[in-house]
């Protein structure tokens, strides 16, 4: 496990709509809709009889929405799992899911069902070819030939579910159980087998008790605190009729000892939901939390309890120990996350595996950055700013209360595209577990800009063979606490990327390494290496070599010491009695420092 924690901050456009989808855990609105041929859905009364409903809102202008149609996953669940005696419904179906289509433009009509050019509508072709407009007029083909599953196009209520249901985008698919609690769906993996396969394991397979019945709602709170734990946790009522006015909430580590315990009192309507916030308590290990409701008279004691590991505890106990360097040649099988457009990964180049593509690191090598990109955030229209998109990362928690943290060190890189406007960088520290944040340096324009790149509307990224970087040491002395955390935050402009690489906290007795000491790259290979590594490097004089390893709270596992000639040089690192993790790899001289990463796999 690594031992330091990364969070991602980001905050929406301000052109966007304030309302985001319903909530996984939230009830879903009852509602009564009539489909194209007269029928009408009543989804209590659906959710009532035991099914499940599923529901996707599209819009027949929407090309992605025309894609997902066109795959017939909502078929095949309608005809294998649809209800009994329903039309396209097998025999052999298992009788326990309602799928439901729903025109969700509030403007369009049957015309644009069928796609119908002679009532008006344009008919889009091809389906997908980009004239995707979200216009009435509009539509991708004829939505009701081959689709097995009722549609609806009540469009004298549409429009108000559309806003109760929170719909902020199509396709938005909502799988609703039996208990009336909701799941939001990504289309692109919601196919037949994924949908039924979720139903099975997320909604109650038993109708709500007749007496008495806490149902533990699955965690959706942070999976992460930092010193102290201060969990919001949630239960339903699921009972028919009678309320719950009373019920204690239990926090139990990995061991299932109970650390916090939290009373509870109030009148608890059937299928509603209580929100409890459980008073601060201290980690006593990183992971493994659950937690369980008692109520009086509960008659089902099955779904009391969550499941373990539901969130994490960062305190002094499991931080990263002083000296540290983060270079991302590992971060990004780790971690991932949504930016403020909306796309998933670090950038549009970091793939499902986390790797970003090579560009051009300090020191003219090849390897992985982190990306803030800017370049497809923000809107303008011509010289006023209409949105202000912000993305922030926090690295921590770092134990500097021993190895007093001197500085902050990183490698920046930017190129200010237009003289318009400039994005900007923000870094701030925090010496109080996040509660609050110190801004110790802010850049933009000519302090942010590290190389000069000529006016143009496409991305620039850093060139092989080219020094583009610039480096930044900033004073952090002031903040040491076992708890410290580092923010770095890019404000858009819609302007370019800004690139972040080798974040380094030093330690105050550690000296500054001067920068290109080292002659060329250091690298390490094979890396992955299980029970042998070699550290190749340049010498531009003759050396005394020291290689140092560290593991991942920071304790010093190992040293090599060399007294070696200039030119090309290699040392070998004996790995077999290292357990598997990541190392710092520590490479020093008489006059300079560099890290490196290494993972031991065994």
């Amino acid at each position: 496990m690594k031992k330091f924690l990364f969070i991602l901050l980001t905050s929406l456009s301000l052109t966007m709509s304030s309302k985001a989808q319903l909530p996984d855990g939230s009830i879903f609105p009852d509602f009564t809709l009539t489909d194209i041929k007269g029928n009408t859905y009543h989804l209590y009364a659906w959710l009532d009889s035991g099914y499940t409903v599923v529901i996707d809102v599209s819009a027949t202008w929407c090309c992605p929405c025309w894609y997902y149609r066109s795959q017939h996953h909502l078929d095949s669940l309608y005809e294998e799992h649809g209800p009994k005696g329903m039309p396209n419904v097998k025999s052999s179906t298992t009788n326990d899911m309602l799928v439901l289509f729903v025109q969700g433009e509030p403007t369009s009509g049957l015309a644009e069902l069928y796609g119908n050019t002679a009532g008006g509508a344009v008919l889009i072709t091809p389906p997908c070819g980009g004239a995707d407009n979200p216009y009435s007029t509009h539509t991708q083909g004829n939505w009701v030939a081959g689709s097995l599953y009722p549609i609806i196009d009540d469009s004298s209520k549409i429009y108000s579910y559309d806003v109760s249901w929170h719909i902020d985008g199509f396709p938005t698919i909502y799988e609703i159980c039996r208990d009336r609690l909701v799941r939001s769906l990504n289309y692109g993996e919601a196919n037949a087998e994924v949908l039924y396969g979720l139903k099975e394991a997320d909604c109650p397979a038993f109708a709500p008790s007749t007496s008495i019945d806490a149902k533990v709602i699955p965690y959706a709170g942070s999976s992460y605190f930092i010193c102290n734990g201060t969990p919001t946790v949630a239960f339903q009522n699921y009972s028919q009729a009678d309320k719950i006015t009373s019920a204690t909430i239990n926090v139990m580590d990995a061991s299932k000892t109970v650390v916090a315990t939290q009373p509870w009192t109030g009148s608890l309507s059937p299928y509603d939901i209580a929100n409890i916030n459980v008073t601060a308590f201290p980690g006593t290990s990183f992971g493994g939390y659950s937690f369980s409701v008692t109520v009086p008279g509960d008659s089902y004691a099955a779904d009391n309890t969550s499941p373990d590991s539901i969130f994490s505890i960062y305190d002094a106990s499991n931080s990263f120990s002083i000296p540290y360097l983060e270079n991302f040649e590992t971060f990004g099988n780790l971690y991932k996350y949504q930016a403020p457009d909306g796309f998933t990964g670090l950038d549009s180049y970091w793939d499902s595996s986390g790797y970003y593509a090579y560009v051009t690191v300090p020191g003219g090598g090849a390897g992985n950055i982190l990306i803030f990109d800017n370049y497809n955030l923000g809107y303008y229209s011509y010289f006023n700013l209409i949105s202000f998109d912000t993305t922030a990362f926090i690295f921590g928690n770092y134990n500097s209360q021993f190895a007093k943290a001197d500085s902050l060190q990183f490698d920046e890189f930017y190129a200010w595209l237009t003289s318009y406007y400039s994005d900007t960088l923000d870094v701030l520290v925090s010496a109080d577990c996040g509660d609050t944040w110190h801004t110790i340096w802010q850049a933009y324009e000519s302090k942010l800009e590290s190389v000069a790149a000529p006016t143009e509307t496409t991305t620039y990224l850093p060139h092989v063979g080219l020094n583009e970087w610039k480096h930044v040491s900033l004073d952090i002395s002031a903040y040491d606490n076992p708890n410290m955390m580092i923010q770095f935050v890019s404000h858009s402009s819609g302007n370019d990327y800004i690139a972040i690489d080798n974040i380094k906290l030093t330690a105050a007795n550690e000296a500054v390494p001067k920068i290109n000491s080292l002659s060329g790259e250091v690298n390490i290979y094979p890396n992955p290496a299980k029970s042998l590594a070699t550290v190749s490097f340049t010498l531009s004089q003759n050396s005394n070599v020291t290689i140092q390893l560290y593991d991942e709270l920071g304790n010093l596992v190992n040293t090599i010491h060399n007294n070696m000639d200039a030119g090309p040089q290699q040392l070998n690192i004996p790995l077999g009695k290292l357990a598997a993790g990541i190392y710092n790899v520590k490479v020093s001289t008489d006059n300079n420092s560099v890290y490196k990463k290494l993972s031991v796999m065994k």
